[in-house]
């Protein structure tokens, strides 16, 4: 069985609209990047990432916008021999790879697996790798283009992406914890991660199915493909930011106070007055003088940590619990990293 071959012929006609398209996804990417690096507090990792995505996705839209302009005064060859296409490519993957190694390193801050961290580290690399040589390769030799090439790249690319979105929810879904704002927390990495690995992966998979049938639905979404990658992780950080904000009970672990200290969340008493007001202080007085010493505080902790979905990452280390009979005192250390 041997595939179709592509029709690599788009008129300036299809291209305008989707120069058009870029530019506005990129406009709306940046406005939302400075809305939240100006809006809300980040770890550098997180804030290097959206500065990383912001610069390729420049320069792929610009790479894009000028090759458009070029073929347009000028009209030579088909598009896809121009100098302007491997450059597209390989910034647009660039892209891509900068939100498949955001969401690798939270997983690997949540389980702490080896195992399938390298897997994805592999999938990742062997993602880029092929894509360097595939570009070079079609890029000395244009005669030799075809769809086994992209249908491969794109298969890997939407292959990786799943495999991360569904390694972090099935993490984040099997770690349990008493406490609603840490299960809340970990419902909203289940949920950021499903939603940008399902949605990059189908438009990978709608890429490699209009290849043989409509190369100009292929050309628009290849050339917006980076874009939807950092729109993707921005919208649902964003969301998940305003959504944690809005969570009371989690608001010491939103990453919006200052956390280069660790954090103590404040004793809460639960007393017992009802022995005061009877008249039973001496009593209660006599109990608690004779309190087992035995009874030494119980250590939990919750392991492997979570990965805040905005970048702030912590562990909910200890976890005190001293049983009295006038009052309990719950104290959480949150130490971030």
């Amino acid at each position: 069985m041997t595939l179709k071959p592509v029709q690599s012929d788009v008129s300036s006609r299809d291209l305008l609209p989707i120069s058009w398209l870029n530019t506005i996804l990129y406009t709306s990417q940046v406005a939302l990047s400075v809305y939240y690096l100006y809006h809300f507090t980040t770890t550098r990792w997180l804030r290097y990432c959206i500065l990383s995505s912001l610069l390729l996705d420049g320069a792929c839209s610009l790479v894009s916008m000028v090759g458009l302009y070029l073929f347009m005064i000028n009209p030579g060859p088909p598009l896809i021999y121009t100098w302007a296409v491997p450059v597209v490519v390989l910034l647009t993957y660039a892209s891509a790879l900068i939100s498949q190694s955001f969401f690798c390193r939270r997983y690997w801050m949540i389980s702490r697996n080896k195992w399938i961290t390298a897997w994805i580290v592999f999938l990742i690399a062997a993602n880029m790798l092929c894509i360097l040589v595939a570009t070079i390769y079609l890029t000395l030799h244009p005669q030799d283009f075809g769809p086994k090439v992209p249908l491969m790249l794109s298969t890997l690319c939407a292959a990786t992406d799943l495999t991360i979105a569904s390694s972090l929810a099935w993490t984040c879904l099997h770690i349990e914890s008493s406490y609603a704002s840490t299960r809340n927390i970990l419902r909203r990495v289940m949920i950021q991660a499903l939603t940008c690995g399902i949605t990059t992966a189908i438009f990978t998979s709608l890429m490699s199915i209009f290849m043989f049938s409509f190369w100009d639905v292929f050309c628009s979404l290849f050339t917006v493909l980076g874009r939807i990658y950092s729109l993707t992780v921005l919208i649902t950080v964003i969301l998940l930011k305003v959504l944690n904000r809005s969570d009371a009970s989690s608001s010491r672990i939103d990453g919006d106070l200052d956390c280069s200290e660790p954090t103590f969340l404040g004793p809460i008493s639960s007393m017992n007055t009802l022995d005061t007001e009877t008249g039973k202080g001496q009593s209660s007085t006599n109990e608690s003088a004779t309190v087992d010493h035995s009874t030494e505080p119980r250590f939990a902790s919750i392991s492997n940590g979570i990965d805040h979905t905005l970048g702030i990452h912590f562990h909910i280390i200890h976890i005190v619990e001293t049983n009295l009979s006038l009052s309990s005192f719950k104290r959480c250390h949150i130490v971030r990293i």
